[in-house]
C-alpha cells in the first residue's frame, strides 16, 4: 500500500506546475474611427475616381471603334479597286461598286464592264522635266523666257548663240 501513496515523478511534475490562465495577445488593430465629414469625404473622392476611370474607358472605346471604321472602309474601298482593276474598270466606275462581299462585288463589276467603254493602253503624253532641253529649230528671245534655269544652263551655247544674233 504504500506504494499507491507514493505520487509517481510525472504525477509530481504536473502538481510541480502552477496554474496560471494563458495570456493571450492579439494583434487585432483596432478598427479606425473616421467622422461622417470624413467617410463622405472619402466616398466622394472614390466617385469621382470611379467616373473618371469611366469616362477613360468610354473615351478609348470609341477611339477603337473609329479606328475600327476607317480600317473596315480602307479593306472595302481596297477590295472595290482590286476587283475593278480586275474588270479593266476605270476609277469613276470603281467606287460604283455595290456589294459587302467579294462575290457581290465581283458581279457588279462584271455587270459594269459589260457597259464600260473598253479601255485601251493609253498613250502617255511626253512628261518634260525642268531639267529637259527645249530644241526648238531657233530659240527665241520668247521661247527663252520661258526656259528654267536648269534648262538655259543645259543649252547655255544655244541660248547664249541666239541671244548673241539679236
Amino acid at each position: 500500500m504504500a506504494d499507491e501513496m507514493e505520487p509517481n515523478a510525472a504525477q509530481v511534475a504536473v502538481e510541480a506546475e502552477p496554474e496560471t490562465p494563458a495570456l493571450v495577445q492579439t494583434t487585432e488593430a483596432k478598427p479606425a474611427t473616421l467622422s461622417i465629414d470624413d467617410a463622405l469625404a472619402a466616398l466622394d473622392k472614390a466617385r469621382k475616381e470611379a467616373a473618371k476611370y469611366r469616362v477613360e474607358k468610354r473615351e478609348a472605346k470609341d477611339e477603337l471603334t473609329q479606328r475600327i471604321s476607317a480600317l473596315e472602309n480602307q479593306v472595302r474601298e481596297a477590295k472595290r479597286e482590286t476587283i475593278a482593276a480586275r474588270y479593266n474598270l476605270p476609277a469613276e466606275l470603281a467606287a460604283r461598286l455595290k456589294g459587302e462581299t467579294a462575290e457581290e462585288l465581283e458581279a457588279d463589276a462584271k455587270t459594269l464592264a459589260a457597259f464600260a467603254p473598253k479601255q485601251t493602253t493609253q498613250s502617255v503624253a511626253p512628261v518634260i522635266s525642268a531639267t529637259a532641253p527645249v530644241t526648238p529649230a531657233r530659240l527665241t528671245p520668247d521661247a527663252i523666257s520661258k526656259m528654267t534655269p536648269a534648262q538655259i544652263n543645259a543649252q547655255w551655247d544655244a541660248v547664249s548663240a541666239a541671244l548673241s544674233e539679236k
